[in-house]
């Protein structure tokens, strides 16, 4: 059935179904994830590592530009180095004491210092480069005492210096040939410079001084040779080389102004070329640098560019899957704990249910199936609801008019049963026709009780304002035991005429509950005090076994809201119609143990439903509007004639009271249960 119960209510109100128990189920289970964890885990897992690995690449990206920058502040003393050898040759090649070229070295070393103070050098570059500078200075300290061949060897240290130099210079695949003919024209001018000072020398040992000169002249073209495998193609440069040390080789008597003017013509020659690979290298070199930077710049932005393309499309899709299902859980737990109860609550009050609103997730893939599937269920439990409700009104109206044609009859028979008690003389027959009143009575309580499980509201007819101590009699006549029961102290106030009969009911339910779960030797109290704000509030008191705390809790709740009906219902049939009478006029109705044992059961009356008592008239004058007082009876029959307790008020006139509820009967030592 579409209905629920008390627990399955809580349960609905605090949002917890069985299987979010936290016992059954850990949090740390990856099922159990919320879906927006789940996914920002898919997601962060690609872009995690494409963050990794494009990070890498670039900083391999800025590494390599910091190589290269640092390549173009080697490169940059390269420059100075060569210079400071050609000063270095030109001092070793000048006349003793020329304070021109002491000067030229001078300023070719602070030169090269400097480069070196801002150049990030490595350790063997270094080393390379104090050789170069410890090999010129002390050649030019010695210059005056150095022989010739001595002067040689000592220009020679220095272009090997610089020749190591260069090889611990960084190099590529465009400075690589750039560097080799550089050292080819280190080579060449070391030779140039011996041949100068074989000149110089002035040596008178001609052979000597020719051989020495041909030895220079071959390693100057073994030079030239280095140069120009190095250089493509046939370049003018080494041409113009080759040719000045060809022609040289054929000046052996030449003069030695001649001679100078040819190695003045190859030094000039050496120092362009010299130029013009130093400034190939070190552009190289730079340019390098700038395309590695670049390189760097480019390939962080097109990573950072695809990272944030790469988020934004996830982030896209993933909100394009999370909030059609958010959308869709919202819309179904409000279904589920609010608008499905809402409308079966109205359905079952009879009022119009306007047509369900879809679960708003249009989407043509799996989610919108789904919502469209739970439309569908919405739509079947309304529909299933409604014929619920349809059935239970059919079965409520045939309850109603079972009991009305029930109640009819009893009614009768209970006017055949008075008018023979007014004419019998017998004690023993008149005692008979009582306890038959008394079960008709109960009856007549059975047929009003299928009213208010009908949800019906009896006619009442003619019915008159009871004191609450007429009240609690009228209850009394309704139960079987009314002999046990003992009115302790009442407040001298009525009911209103429309209330009387439900809440004689009410009471008569209470009381019939008292007795039958009490000891037969026992006695149910039944009292009442005014309270605060004009109310009166009633307590019936027994001393029977009481019940389970939980029990007890439970009957309270279906007391205090209304009572539902439900398969369990006819096993409850007093405390659905106490709670059903109660919810109709307002009264407070609850269960509580007792420290001795038993039971109380607390019935708070509002001030609406009192007024101040009416003059006193007899209980069936004021149920039925007829004046019916006991006729004067004589003999022994009217001596011995048995009492009992006024009627319950009619609710239907004329005829007599009708009683609501019956239990079955339990013994009065059973056990109180929830069905109590």
């Amino acid at each position: 059935m579409v209905e629920t119960g008390t627990g399955e209510r809580s349960r609905r109100r605090s949002g917890r179904t069985r299987t979010d128990d936290p016992r059954r189920r850990s949090r740390m289970t990856l099922g159990d994830w919320p879906l927006m964890r789940k996914v920002v885990v898919v997601l962060a897992l690609p872009v995690l590592l494409a963050t990794t690995f494009g990070g890498l690449r670039v900083v391999e990206q800025l590494q390599d530009a910091d190589d290269s920058a640092r390549m173009a502040s080697q490169v940059a003393v390269l420059r100075p180095a060569v210079s400071y050898a050609v000063a270095v040759g030109e001092l070793a090649t000048a006349p003793v004491g020329s304070r021109m070229t002491v000067a030229g070295l001078a300023q070719a070393d602070r030169t090269l210092r400097d480069a070196m103070s801002r150049a990030e050098l490595t350790g063997r570059q270094r080393a390379g480069l104090d050789a170069l500078l410890s090999a010129g200075t002390a050649l030019r300290s010695e210059r005056a005492t150095l022989s010739p061949t001595r002067l040689q060897a000592r220009v020679a240290d220095v272009g090997t210096h610089l020749i190591v130099l260069m090889e611990a210079l960084p190099r590529g695949d465009s400075t690589g040939p750039a560097l080799r003919a550089l050292a080819g024209v280190v080579s060449g001018q070391d030779a140039v410079s011996g041949q100068w000072i074989i000149l110089s020398a002035g040596s008178t040992d001609l052979g000597r001084a020719n051989q020495d000169t041909a030895h220079a002249i071959g390693r100057e073209s073994a030079a030239i040779d280095v140069i120009s495998r190095q250089l493509p193609g046939q370049d003018p440069r080494t041409r113009r080389l080759r040719g000045l040390n060809e022609a040289r080789r054929g000046m052996t008597a030449a003069p030695a102004k001649d001679w100078r003017a040819s190695m003045g013509r190859s030094r000039s020659a050496y120092a362009t070329l010299t130029d013009d690979l130093t400034g190939t290298v070190i552009t190289e070199v730079s340019a390098q640098a700038s395309t590695a930077r670049a390189d760097a710049l480019r390939d962080g932005a097109l990573i950072l560019a695809a990272l944030v393309l790469s988020l934004a499309l996830a982030l896209i899709v993933a909100r394009r899957v999370v909030v059609p299902i958010r959308e869709m859980r919202r819309s179904v737990l409000q279904i589920a704990h609010e608008g499905l109860p809402a409308a079966v609550e109205q359905i079952r009050a009879g009022e119009p249910v306007p047509a369900p609103r879809p679960v708003p997730v249009f989407t043509r893939e799996e989610t919108g199936q789904l919502a469209r599937a739970v439309d569908d269920m919405h739509e079947r439990a309304l529909t299933l609801a409604t014929e619920q409700a349809r059935l239970r009104a059919q079965v409520g109206d045939m309850f109603e008019t079972l009991s009305r044609r029930s109640t009819s009859m009893v009614s009768q028979q209970l006017a055949l049963i008075d008018s023979l008690e007014r004419d019998e003389q017998d004690p023993a027959r008149l005692q008979a026709l009582f306890r038959l009143d008394h079960l008709a009575t109960r009856m007549r309580r059975n047929g009003d009780s299928l009213l208010v499980l009908a949800g019906a509201t009896a006619r009442v007819g003619g019915a008159r304002s009871l004191t609450l101590a007429d009240t609690i009699r009228a209850a009394q006549s309704g139960v079987r035991d009314f002999q046990r029961v003992r009115l302790v102290a009442m407040p001298s106030r009525s009911v209103l005429p429309g209330a009387t009969a439900d809440l004689v009911h009410l009471l008569t339910e209470l009381v019939d509950n008292a007795l039958s779960y009490s000891p037969p030797a026992t006695q149910v109290r039944v009292g009442g005090a005014p309270v605060e704000g004009g109310g009166v509030l009633i307590e019936i008191v027994d001393e029977g076994l009481g019940m389970h705390d939980q029990d007890l809790v439970a009957a309270n709740e279906r007391m205090a809201s209304g009572g539902q009906v439900d398969p369990a219902t006819a096993k409850r049939m007093g405390l659905f119609v106490v709670g059903r009478l109660a919810q109709r006029h307002g009264v407070r109705v609850q269960l509580r143990a007792n420290a001795a044992g038993g039971l109380t059961a607390s019935v708070l009356l509002p001030a609406t439903l009192l007024v101040e008592p009416a003059p006193t008239a007899d209980v069936r004058s004021a149920s039925t509007g007829t004046e019916r007082t006991q006729q004067p009876r004589t003999g022994v029959a009217a001596r011995q004639r048995p009492s009992r307790p006024a009627r319950t008020p009619s609710r239907s006139a004329p005829g007599p009271a009708v009683h609501v509820r019956a239990h079955g009967t339990a013994g009065p030592g059973a056990r109180r249960s929830s069905d109590r």
